[in-house]
């Protein structure tokens, strides 16, 4: 016997069919208590591949009621799954044709319902077919198959099994280079996904492989690598395998103690679990050690050990055949009970689909006189909720729009009230004392007048800004602006009633700081946000102004160290119908629409006003533009 040749014989069948290595079948009492559904078919399809290691008769029959029961629910799925756990128990019986014939159907059936994974393991099982075979040109086609579907699905774990297959074949076809690269290729896909034991056939294999090509030193390291991962993965099976593969390779070198050592190692192994393929492997390599050495007694007493081994699997193979046979027999009544039950139906069913189809005629040409009564009368119907919704609607944000507004508007005819009064009251005063020739004080009077005219203009001219934001007259010109500069232009404007009190502002932005704002836009929120800090910080105060940009917007504060804002008029800001306005700390009046058209201009370039105050300690403005801003014009 050909050792090498029967050992990649094992690990062809072993490891392309993932030989379940002590472990059980799932629980069968389920079954019992499961109604015949699709979950049941599951379960049947999954006792059928787990049985195929372990009795494969019972594994044919669970695939058959798996069958019957899929067909019986039209469950396609189910179907191919029958099919192919049919083809993998066949196989193992070594009932080559009925494995071909059902694994055929199955990847028809997969293929039909675009089941990629289950086709691409369903080819593989066919690959294997025919190289049990040896019929190797047709077994690589349905391998390359499988591998092409492997690469779609981008299934790394089905690449690794499928490419491990192909080199087996390059290699026993003799292309020893080629059979090495492509075991490389499916070791890097296992290992990358820790598949440990297709690490394992893979360094035994590329130690066979370094061994044809005598490269003894590469083919040492690859299988003492493949019983160090076999140790930690704790799978007996694959560890005999490994040490064969060992003795192996001694004997190759003509190390036959060395290769008495490890067969005897893996012999004990296979006794554990009962393995006799494994067994039979010890026994031939203990054969040839023994042969070698001279010692043909021994050789003698393990070559017929292992001739009745190899005997006792032959007759269990035959035994086997038959049970395909009845077991065959039973599976073709059973389908031919099917057919004529299946037969019956489809009379029965023409019968009823017949009067079905008289029935829907006649409820079909009630339900259109029906229909176009009700769809008449359910437009209208429609039509007039849908109206009424709508005036509903505009109704109450109309109510809500107007409240707003003549909220606003009283609480601004009352701010515009206040300096207007003031102006006529100490206007008279004036006008009296200068015609008494009486002076003194007069400079006060005409004080306050200049201030009552400023607060009145300032009032005016936020209004007239607003009021033309509102009806869409301002243009909204977005341009690349130098910040820096601006804001010193700013602050000119503001230094003289910054002066009066005494107040220093600070500005700290860089110098080269840019974004894209409608300049006297921009402009007007500044004025009104430096102006206000003027007003409500004390004598000998500081301002500080700062930008910066961050997280693709620009986002300028304005800070004072004045006297704040209590925390139930903060929550009040820039709301229009609130219109807060408050004396500042040498008595200025706020117009009370600066903040209201901050957030106005803000929100035009798609950005946000938010302030932060304590009473007593100042107050901090922020306002954010966005860099790149896309907003439509006003």
């Amino acid at each position: 016997m050909n050792l090498k040749k029967n050992l990649y014989f094992i690990f062809l069948v072993i490891f392309v069919n993932n030989i379940a290595i002590c472990k059980l079948p799932t629980d069968t009492l389920k079954l019992k208590t499961m109604k015949d559904d699709t979950a049941k078919v599951n379960l049947l399809n999954q006792l059928a591949e787990e049985l195929k290691d372990f009795n494969s008769e019972q594994g044919l029959n669970y695939a058959q009621k798996a069958l019957e029961l899929s067909q019986k629910l039209n469950y396609k799925s189910g179907i191919g799954s029958a099919f192919k756990a049919l083809g993998i128990n066949y196989y193992r019986m070594g009932v080559y044709d009925a494995s071909l014939s059902n694994s055929l159907k199955a990847s028809q059936i997969f293929s039909e319902i675009n089941e990629k994974i289950l086709l691409c393991r369903t080819l593989n099982n066919i690959g294997l077919v025919y190289s049990t075979r040896n019929d190797f040109t047709t077994s690589k086609k349905y391998f390359q198959k499988g591998l092409t579907i492997a690469n779609q699905t981008n299934n790394e774990i089905e690449k690794s099994r499928i490419l491990h297959n192909i080199a087996l074949i390059e290699f026993y076809s003799g292309n020893i280079k080629t059979a090495l690269k492509i075991h490389l290729q499916s070791l890097k896909f296992a290992e990358k996904k820790k598949e440990k034991m297709l690490i394992i056939y893979n360094y035994i294999s590329l130690s066979n492989c370094y061994l044809k090509l005598e490269d003894f030193n590469l083919s040492f390291k690859n299988i003492i690598k493949a019983i160090e991962i076999s140790e930690q993965y704790n799978n007996p099976n694959l560890k005999g395998i490994a040490y064969n593969q060992l003795a192996f390779f001694y004997l190759k070198i003509q190390k036959y103690d060395k290769t008495l050592e490890n067969a005897k190692k893996a012999y004990n192994i296979a006794e554990i679990n009962r393995n006799r393929y494994l067994r039979l492997e010890s026994f031939n390599l203990i054969t040839e050690a023994y042969t070698q050495l001279k010692d043909f007694k021994k050789a003698l007493e393990f070559s017929s050990k292992s001739n009745l081994l190899s005997d006792s699997m032959k007759n269990e193979s035959n035994i086997k055949s038959i049970a395909y046979i009845e077991a065959k027999f039973e599976y073709d009544k059973k389908l031919k009970e099917i057919e004529i039950n299946k037969q019956q139906e489809i009379k029965y069913s023409n019968f009823i689909t017949k009067i079905a189809v008289i029935i829907s005629i006649l409820l079909f040409l009630v339900s259109i006189t029906l229909f176009q009564f009700y769809r008449l009368k359910s437009k209208t119907y429609n039509i007039l909720i849908k109206k009424n919704k709508e005036i509903i609607e505009l109704n109450k944000k109309l109510n809500t729009s107007n409240s707003t507004k003549d909220k606003f508007f009283s609480i601004i005819a009352h701010d515009l009230k206040n300096p207007f009064n003031s102006i006529m009251g100490f206007s008279e005063l004036l006008i009296e004392q200068i015609k008494e020739n009486d002076l003194e004080g007069i400079d006060k009077y005409a004080e306050i007048i200049q201030q009552s005219s400023h607060n009145a203009m300032d009032l005016l001219t936020n209004l007239l800004e607003w009021s033309q934001s509102q009806t869409g007259h301002i243009e909204f010109n977005p341009e690349y602006l130098e910040l820096n500069g601006l804001i010193n232009n700013v602050i000119a404007l503001l230094e003289n009633q910054a002066m009066q009190k005494s107040i220093k502002i600070n500005k700290t932005t860089t110098k080269t700081l840019t974004l894209r704002a409608d300049k006297d836009m921009l402009s007007t929120i500044l004025r009104n946000l430096i102006s206000n800090a003027i007003k409500f910080t004390n004598t000998n105060g500081e301002i500080h102004i700062n930008a910066e940009q961050k997280n693709n917007q620009t986002i300028i504060k304005i800070k004072d160290n004045g006297i704040g804002i209590n925390k139930n008029t903060l929550n009040k800001l820039f709301r229009i119908e609130e219109n807060i306005s408050s004396k500042g700390t040498n008595n200025e009046k706020g117009t009370g629409l600066g903040l209201v058209l901050c957030k106005e201009f803000i929100e035009k370039h798609g950005g946000e006003i938010w302030a932060e105050s304590e009473e007593g300690i100042g107050s901090c403005f922020y306002f954010s533009i966005p860099q790149l801003n896309m907003v439509n014009n006003i």
